[in-house]
């Protein structure tokens, strides 16, 4: 192919999406403009994860002149990144590109931030990831399907099958984290602790505080021994396999980190359990 081909080709994909799937790209050679930006203040921004997981995409610097060669989507298949700026930059011919987020996130004290086509990210927490905080997430729904497809979430996945008719509450599920639950003293579980927590908009609650506590004393234990703790703890305070098929007008509170990698790589395991049961 003849080298002008070469370099029309090599062209069109770098500035037509900012990124190369396959190879590293080369930087940018036309002069990038921001011509529209917002940035995110505190916790304003959203939390976003890659579209496909390992699939090929690199971060550039916010004037999209340089890549960051060490920085690639597809090497953190496992990471929430939160979205801190949304930028739109002109091209020296004019030409407006798509919208970019300004990702970061931080695991183990290792910081990756960048420039990155949102076309390559999605909305959502990443149901891969290690522990999540309950304020990560938007909705039941998104809450729920973390506790059913997380691979650090089995124990309460199987939980949720005890309770087949009795919707997961992501509400609930903080003012149990609050209130009611047994957490490991750890730095990383700082601030779990929230008894201002507003609840009225419950006319009950049913907590399972003593369940809790025998979860946490027995954290080394198996996934199948804790299991069994549910079910006899369950029937202890009345809640047969018959009445818990009925709770289809309560809703169900969790938050279970069951010896839970921090973040991505944290060597440091920690462990807190709280469930209730509530009604509006």
């Amino acid at each position: 192919m003849k080298q002008w081909m070469k370099a029309v080709l090599l062209t069109v994909a770098v500035v037509g999406t900012g990124l190369v799937a396959a190879t590293q790209p080369a930087d940018a050679a036309s002069k990038y403009t921001i011509i529209k930006q917002h940035w995110y203040v505190g916790n304003k921004g959203h939390v976003v994860q890659p579209k496909t997981r390992h699939q090929s995409a690199w971060l550039w610097n916010m004037n999209h002149t340089k890549v960051k060669s060490h920085f690639n989507l597809k090497d953190y298949p496992n990471r929430i990144f939160n979205v801190r700026a949304a930028v739109q930059y002109k091209t020296a011919s004019g030409r407006k590109t798509g919208i970019y987020y300004y990702i970061s996130s931080i695991d183990s004290g290792k910081a990756v931030s960048g420039m990155v086509s949102r076309n390559y990210v999605k909305k959502g927490v990443n149901p891969y990831s290690g522990d999540v905080m309950l304020d990560a997430f938007s909705t039941d729904a998104e809450y729920t399907n973390y506790l059913k497809h997380s691979p650090y979430m089995k124990l309460a996945k199987n939980t949720l099958k005890l309770f087949p008719n009795t919707p997961v509450s992501l509400e609930l599920s903080k003012i149990a984290r609050a209130k009611y639950g047994a957490y490991e003293k750890s730095k990383y579980l700082t601030g779990r602790s929230d008894t201002e927590v507003d609840t009225s908009a419950y006319k009950s609650i049913d907590d399972f505080k003593d369940l809790a506590a025998d979860l946490l004393a027995n954290n080394a234990k198996s996934d199948t021994t804790k299991l069994s703790l549910i079910n006899k703890d369950l029937v202890k305070a009345g809640y047969t396999s018959s009445k818990l098929n009925s709770l289809s007008n309560q809703q169900l509170g969790i938050d279970f980190t069951n010896n839970t990698k921090f973040g991505q790589s944290h060597a440091r395991l920690a462990s807190g359990y709280a469930l209730v049961l509530g009604q509006k």
